[in-house]
């Protein structure tokens, strides 16, 4: 039998059979190569089981890393600065939603003259009252419908303002999150 045919590492390892490792002492005895080969296993043997177990680095970090590293006056701030434009926008949009300027009323010193319409030929008083109360009909009517589309719109103005607030409020957090797991690993979770 050749050395090639005797598994001299399964050996060592205690993969082998009885069988196995009763032919293959025996071989060693009387072969002087495979008697060093054997020997250089045991030699490697120790010497793994006498190194440490560590984990390996998750990143290498090199000497020159603090000299690339940007200045903090040249970092980037493009999601900061967006995010503070965003938000100032949208304060902007609640206030203008929710806000009602006071109207402020003056009378005119001729305001308070009152002028007695004339009744122009053809009609009478009565038919221009008449006239007159039904304009006066029409302008409320329109008048409570323009009122309605305008609480309408505000609300659904407010509710828009509302979901987008909350949309930013979400994105904000998430990119605290992200850059809170980047600059400290293990907080994110």
């Amino acid at each position: 039998m050749s050395c090639a045919s005797y598994d001299l590492k399964a050996y060592q390892f205690g993969e082998a059979t009885a069988v196995e490792r009763r032919a293959i002492e025996q071989h060693a005895r009387g072969c002087a190569a495979c008697a060093g080969e054997f020997e250089r296993l045991i030699l490697t043997q120790a010497s793994l089981m006498s190194v440490r177990d560590e984990d390996p680095p998750r990143r290498i970090a090199f000497v020159s890393d603090k000299v690339f590293e940007p200045k903090w006056y040249k970092r980037p701030l493009g999601p900061a600065w967006g995010f503070g434009s965003i938000a100032a926008l949208a304060c902007a949009i609640v206030f203008h939603a929710l806000w009602t300027p006071a109207t402020i009323v003056t009378m005119s010193p001729m305001a308070s003259v009152v002028h007695k319409p004339t009744v122009p030929p053809g009609l009478s008083q009565a038919a221009v009252e008449a006239i007159v109360k039904e304009s006066e009909q029409r302008m409320r009517r329109q008048l409570a419908e323009a009122e309605k589309r305008h609480e309408f719109d505000r609300a659904a103005m407010v509710a828009g303002v509302n979901a987008s607030f909350d949309e930013l409020s979400k994105r904000y957090y998430n990119l605290l999150k992200v850059t809170a797991s980047a600059d400290y690993p293990g907080a994110g979770r």
